[in-house]
């Protein structure tokens, strides 16, 4: 016959009241403080060379000349629980109870801190990990913390900001896009008459050529020629920008599924966790495909065509940003711990504390020391010039390169351990007509 459940419980809290609020074992050499309260021997003295000399429980505090006693009566009562024989078939005291239902700090009660096996109810923004009680005693004592409710209501309230955002830059992109259309009808339709046509166009010179003597048949050639010409790289300037356009609306589309399938979820550890994003020495879990073997990232949205600007805002030195083609390496190649600009698929600006260096095809130029973290990009695939800038405390181009791009480019980085980079959003940001001219002249 099986052991009743009682019997289970009361061994379990009896083991509880027997535990060290300090190293959560059973007590090893109890003693008691004038306040009432028990710690092992050991315990409270080790917190008391790292803390105030204190109760750690009700922080009253101890007097200097006082001596720590023994406690004998809760010493014998621990005596007798180690020596007494291990249970039988019932189910072990010190075991963790299995998830089930009943209260909880979150819609799923089962949860359990992976430390200590206790409920989770707090969030540690340090660790940005759900921790449990017992976590504050040691791992998070000096972390910032927050209640799980509290931490998830102001998650949420930046979710649906920046959900807000996208919305109003896909209105936008939409209404790009539509007159995008309209200028394409207006350029192929033959039977409008605008001055955009450039069917229109082209037959009001043949009309007034075919009048001329035969000696201008020449120059109506060419002038036709010109005019297809100009008619065909209009056509690809709006095609290659209705394409920007469509990819940028996919992905603020896929951004805006993802923002909405986190807010609907219920689990407040996926919730909270999932939006951490904090430099590691090793993978959370296995590499998915795609992954860097290096302390790389690299940006989802790629540039085919057109003029492209954007700020990156670093928090100290030994980082590099750049641009790559999609078959960039993901792995590591010879004592170099990027590989942004050490081939002939990136083109990267390495910053140290001491200098910066412009790397392209294995090859370095070393720059100038950068005094600013905020740094700024601009890519003009037409031309085929790429140019970095610092832009504090004023703005100067650092280096450019001139190249002819023939893949699709996608923004890439690197940085050190506790370093971190910051895309800045500002859609309206041009740099002024003097300044590009200054980096047009840089080597």
């Amino acid at each position: 016959m099986r052991p009743g459940p009682p019997a289970a419980m009361a061994a379990q809290r009896l083991e509880d009241k027997l535990t060290c609020a300090i190293c959560l074992g059973l007590y090893q050499d109890p003693v008691t403080l004038l306040c009432g309260h028990n710690f092992c021997g050991a315990c409270i003295r080790d917190w008391w060379k790292r803390c105030e000399k204190a109760c750690p429980e009700c922080r009253q505090p101890f007097p200097d000349g006082a001596e720590l006693r023994r406690n004998v009566a809760l010493s014998g009562v621990l005596e007798e629980l180690r020596a007494r024989p291990a249970p039988g078939p019932g189910p072990d005291p010190g075991s963790a109870p299995a998830p089930g239902p009943g209260p909880g700090p979150g819609p799923d009660p089962g949860a359990r801190c992976p430390r200590h096996g206790r409920p989770l109810e707090l969030f540690c923004r340090t660790e940005g990990l759900c921790v449990c009680s017992a976590c504050t005693v040691r791992e998070c004592r000096l972390h910032e913390r927050a209640l799980l409710d509290a931490e998830r209501r102001e998650r949420e309230a930046q979710l649906r900001a920046t959900l807000e955002l996208t919305q109003q830059q896909a209105t936008q992109a939409e209404s790009q896009l539509q007159e995008l259309h309209w200028q394409s009808n207006q350029i192929q339709a033959p039977h409008v008459p605008t001055q955009s046509s450039a069917c229109a166009l082209a037959s009001m010179v043949f009309g007034k050529f075919s009048r001329l003597l035969q000696a201008l048949e020449m120059r109506r050639a060419l002038a036709l020629r010109d005019i297809e010409v100009a008619k065909t790289q209009v056509l690809k300037q709006v095609r290659d920008e209705e394409q920007r356009l469509e990819g940028h609306l996919e992905a603020l589309a896929r951004c805006n599924r993802r923002i909405r399938d986190l807010l609907e979820q219920l689990d407040d550890q996926t919730f909270l966790q999932d939006q951490q994003v904090k430099h590691r020495r090793q993978p959370r879990g296995p590499d998915r495909p795609g992954s860097f073997e290096l302390w790389q990232v690299q940006c989802a949205q790629s540039f085919q065509a057109g003029q492209h600007y954007w700020e990156v805002r670093a928090s100290d030195h030994s980082v590099t940003l750049g641009i790559a083609y999609p078959k960039l390496t993901r792995r590591r190649q010879g004592p170099h711990t990027d590989n942004i600009g050490r081939g002939p698929s990136s083109w990267g600006l390495c910053i140290q504390e001491d200098s910066a260096q412009a790397w392209h095809n294995g090859e370095a130029q070393r720059l100038p020391a950068v005094s600013g973290r905020l740094l700024g990009v601009d890519l003009d695939l037409a031309s085929g010039c790429l140019t970095f800038y610092s832009l504090e405390p004023k703005t100067q181009p650092l280096h450019t390169f001139h190249a002819f791009f023939t893949q699709p480019l996608y923004p890439i980085f690197w940085l050190l351990e506790g370093r971190t980079l910051t895309l800045c959003h500002q859609p309206e940001a041009k740099l002024s007509p003097g300044l590009q001219e200054e980096a047009s002249g840089l080597s």
